[in-house]
């Protein structure tokens, strides 16, 4: 086979015709997005404040320099030179803090993609560069609940620095007593600092609300109620519980999603108490200290309870979409526009004409999010029923002739004889539901990728024709 028929079939191999996808570009891309608000478009709602109300003058300083003092006491001669120098600060009022936080969420959206175009790319001819994204495992949120504080710290502060120094000569001898921050020294030159002679510094708490995240409110440095604490009203036990949820989202099909909830009051109702008045007919108990025997006893021949829970439920759902710009070193062919940049999501990038043999192409993705706030207030009923129980036991603490004796004398219990009980859920409210923009999300910019074109079918023909001509006028110089 000579070498032009060997490079015409060369060529006919590179012709355009059937090809499979070849893979121009990979990767992982990874974007964070801190401290948005989970209630609308844009970064979380914070407010700090912190104010002092009060008598805060600035320091004062007193400077103390008579003149030196001197004299004979017989043939000999005295002299003294003092100086003092004192500092006072004062400082009494109230020091007045606030913080309001809206909700926040962090998010993160991890993505494997990869963009494929045919094995032969012809140069002005459209083909396809696809792109895929598929959303990694590794993606999730989490959020900061909604939250408040408050407080009011009383404020007293006194402080009272002195610094004194007499130099003394003569029959006094010769010395240079020094009060400073090591106290009174002599011919210490390196004394000098004040020394502080009062320091007081007190800021009691006057009240609190949800103090370091606490939930308490506090009066006096008292806990006055918060999360946890029952109040009874007649036959009702009310229970405060936690306002706060904050859902925690992970990759569910191809969006994040997360949930939380909590008991915000339940009310505890008892029923046979009310309906007999209170009177001890169908249960009461005995729990009394006599100092040498303890005895605590009760029965219930019918308990039964009702309660009502008011809680919060939050649905967060995260949809993103991810997109890209493609950047191109040369002009192309975008539909029928020429252009050199062109932006669109990942999974629906259109057909690309080539109009120079190559072209170097910059990829900057972006991702487009949406969160999906769903907020309720949710109602739960309950029931118990006890039959029929009994309990006594009898404890014992004396001594006798230096000896103690302490133990328990008995301890029993019967029953119950039945127990049932059952949540239903009732209803819920819905308070807030909406979509909206989540922003926060940085560009990234991907590695470049080449596109190689092959000449269009026409230069093939002509190209084949030149090398027929050749291979024949060879052949004609050959035969005469």
């Amino acid at each position: 086979m000579n070498w032009n028929l060997r490079h015409a079939l060369a060529v006919l191999a590179m012709m355009p015709g059937a090809s499979s996808a070849a893979d121009v570009y990979s990767g992982t891309l990874s974007f964070d997005s801190q401290d948005q608000s989970i209630w609308g478009s844009g970064a979380a709602f914070q407010f700090n404040y912190n104010d002092f109300f009060g008598i805060d003058p600035a320091p004062v300083s007193t400077t103390i320099n008579p003149a030196a003092s001197s004299g004979s006491a017989g043939p000999s001669s005295w002299s003294v030179d003092p100086y003092m120098l004192f500092q006072s600060d004062f400082r009494l009022g109230i020091d007045v803090g606030a913080s309001v936080d809206s909700g926040s969420i962090d998010t993160r959206l991890d993505y494997a993609v990869n963009f494929q175009t045919p094995d032969t790319i012809v140069k002005g001819q459209a083909f396809s560069l696809t792109g895929m994204a598929s959303q990694l495992a590794s993606s999730g949120f989490a959020t900061q609940a909604p939250n408040a504080a408050a407080y009011v710290d009383g404020i007293v502060k006194t402080k009272f620095e002195g610094y004194m120094r007499f130099v003394t000569g003569g029959v006094m001898g010769n010395n240079d007593y020094r009060m400073g921050d090591l106290g009174f020294t002599n011919n210490n030159s390196g004394n000098t600092p004040y020394r502080t002679l009062v320091n007081v510094d007190l800021s009691p708490e006057i009240v609190s609300f949800n103090r370091d995240g606490s939930g308490q409110l506090k009066v006096a440095g008292i806990n006055q109620g918060g999360v946890g604490s029952s109040y009874d009203v007649g036959a009702t036990t009310i229970t405060a519980g936690d306002w706060r949820v904050s859902p925690t989202g992970a990759l569910s099909g191809s969006t994040l999603t997360g949930s939380d909830q909590t008991t915000l009051l339940t009310a505890e109702l008892d029923v046979d108490q009310l309906a007999t008045g209170g009177l001890p007919v169908l249960g009461t108990g005995v729990n009394h200290d006599w100092g040498v025997i303890k005895i605590d006893m009760g029965y219930e021949l019918i308990d039964l309870t009702a309660s009502l829970a008011m809680g919060m439920k939050q649905n967060l759902t995260v949809n993103s979409n991810l997109m890209v710009t493609l950047n191109f070193s040369e002009e192309v062919l975008i539909n029928g526009v020429a252009t050199q940049s062109y932006t669109g999501s990942m999974d629906a990038l259109p057909e690309i004409t080539l109009l120079t043999d190559s072209v170097v192409v910059t990829p900057e993705f972006l991702v487009l999010a949406t969160l999906l706030n769903d907020t309720d207030l949710t109602f739960d009923g309950s029931l118990a029923l006890t039959v029929l129980e009994a309990h006594a036991k009898a404890t014992y603490d004396f001594s006798y002739l230096f000896s103690n004796y302490k133990g328990t004398a008995f301890d029993g219990s019967v029953g119950p004889l039945y127990e049932w009980d059952d949540t239903i859920p009732l209803f819920d409210i819905g308070v807030y539901n909406q979509a909206f923009a989540l922003g926060g999300f940085q560009a990234i910019e991907g590695e470049s990728f080449t596109l190689t074109a092959v000449p269009e079918p026409q230069t093939y023909a002509l190209y084949l024709a030149g090398l027929g001509l050749t291979g024949w006028m060879a052949r004609r110089r050959r035969t005469l």
